[in-house]
């Protein structure tokens, strides 16, 4: 039997086994920045003729600090495909003589990102991508008497905020630009053919669009207001807007689109503009605009005709259907030819000028199912060969001015208001009995 000795002993020789001297200095556990997120600091680049600093590859890029601009020279240039530039919440500030703010390259150049951060004073465009799709995001550009921001086919701007530049956001074809503000632009937003712009505000631009779309575009969710050009939104060839709106802008038209196009729960009011031909909403031929609302648009042109500040004015083989027009200076709905006008509310119209609420000046026409009251005059057709049949007038002047030689339905009117009818078939009927379903109504 062992002794308390010799136990402890063999306690401390088992205690003991093995070196106590580490092998060599510890080896790192934690991975580097640049092993986490490789990327350069802008302002370890070097620069070249006419830029500050110049990205020559691809990677990711970013700022340490503000740039602030030099007379004859760009603040950054990108002259490599693969880029993102990463502005970290910094500004690049330009000043008197400067260029662009960042600039691409002369070639084309494909996949590159600019992002967080500010642009403001540079003596040309805040940012110039033409040549590139570029995907621009959370910018804001201020006061460049150059251009806001331009990007080149494929490309998308998003989260940008454009303040008193001569033109907002420009972009080439395929664009797609998102909840970006243009504020005291001269154009506030332009894309080319086959673009989206969404969640976008233009106002207080001083130049002819507050939103300008190329052919093929889809505009939704943005509003132009107290723009003072030609147009507040405007789309050219089959094009589709919804949910825009155009408001307290000094122009000939709140929105305007170009054939082909469709407008859905679309709004302008309160757009004025002193020449002869203006209206809230205007649509080429074979268009399709339905629950829009167009209201209170005036021209303040020197005399006042049906066309002195128009609700809608549509352009020929086009349907309007469940739209409001009221309280307009000119018609509520002005057509021309072969179009379908169906369900619609018009009331008021010719407020402090003159016009119908539905005003229909060529032929084959379909004129069905509507209300219009407190017009001067309700239904007024000025050409042959239109079909007019189930609609209801109350209070307008007239309640209809229909000339000699259009399919109109029997007007049903109590003795009381005969004198409201002016023009040929006022009760004839054409073939219509007051029993017939298709009748039109004077109440």
């Amino acid at each position: 039997m062992l002794g308390v000795g010799s136990w402890l002993l063999d306690v401390h020789s088992l205690l003991a086994q093995g070196p106590l001297t580490p092998p060599g200095a510890p080896a790192p556990t934690m991975k580097t920045l640049d092993q986490i997120e490789p990327r350069k600091a802008v302002q370890s680049l070097m620069g070249d003729a006419d830029s500050l600093y110049i990205i020559t590859s691809p990677g990711s890029y970013y700022l340490t600090a503000n740039i602030t601009g030099t007379s004859g020279k760009n603040g950054i240039k990108i002259a490599s495909s693969d880029v993102t530039l990463d502005l970290n919440g910094f500004e690049l500030v330009g000043g008197a003589g400067s260029l662009d703010g960042i600039v691409f390259g002369a070639n084309t150049y494909f996949n590159c990102v600019i992002r967080n951060g500010t642009l403001r004073l540079w003596g040309g465009d805040a940012v110039d991508a033409a040549n590139t799709n570029a995907r621009i995001e959370n910018i804001m550009a201020q006061f460049h008497p150059g251009r806001g921001i331009v990007a080149g086919d494929d490309s998308t701007v998003t989260c940008c905020k454009i303040t008193s530049t001569p033109t907002g956001i420009t972009t080439g074809r395929r664009c797609i630009v998102r909840d970006c503000i243009a504020a005291g632009c001269g154009i506030g937003i332009a894309v080319d053919d086959g673009s989206i712009i969404s969640h976008c505000t233009a106002s207080n631009g001083a130049g002819p669009y507050g939103i300008l779309a190329g052919s093929g575009s889809t505009l939704t969710d943005c509003t132009a207001s107290y723009n003072t050009g030609s147009v507040g939104i405007s789309a050219s060839y089959s094009s589709i807007l919804t949910n825009c709106t155009a408001f307290g802008n000094h122009s000939d038209f709140g929105i305007s689109v170009n054939s082909g196009s469709t407008l859905v729960n679309c709004s302008a009011s309160f757009n004025s503009r002193d020449n002869a031909t203006t209206a809230g909403i205007a649509t080429g031929t074979g268009c399709t605009i339905t629950h829009c609302t167009a209201i209170t648009n005036v021209s303040m042109a020197g005399t006042t005709t049906p066309t002195t500040g128009m609700g809608f004015f549509v352009g020929s083989g086009s349907t309007i259907q469940n739209c409001t027009a009221r309280l307009n200076q000119g018609d509520g709905i002005y057509i021309i030819s072969e179009t379908v006008v169906r369900e619609n509310t018009c009331s008021t119209n010719g407020n402090g000028g003159d016009g119908a609420g539905i005003h229909i000046t060529g032929q084959e026409n379909r004129i069905e199912a509507n209300s219009v009251t407190n017009n001067d005059r309700g239904i007024e057709a000025n050409a042959i060969r239109n079909f007019i049949a189930r609609n209801t007038a109350r209070l307008n002047t007239l309640n209809y001015v229909i000339v000699a030689g259009n399919r109109i339905a029997q007007i049903v009117v109590p003795a009381v208001n005969a004198a409201d009818i002016n023009g040929a078939n006022s009760g004839s009927g054409d073939g219509f009995t007051n029993l017939d379903p298709w009748a039109n109504f004077s109440y």
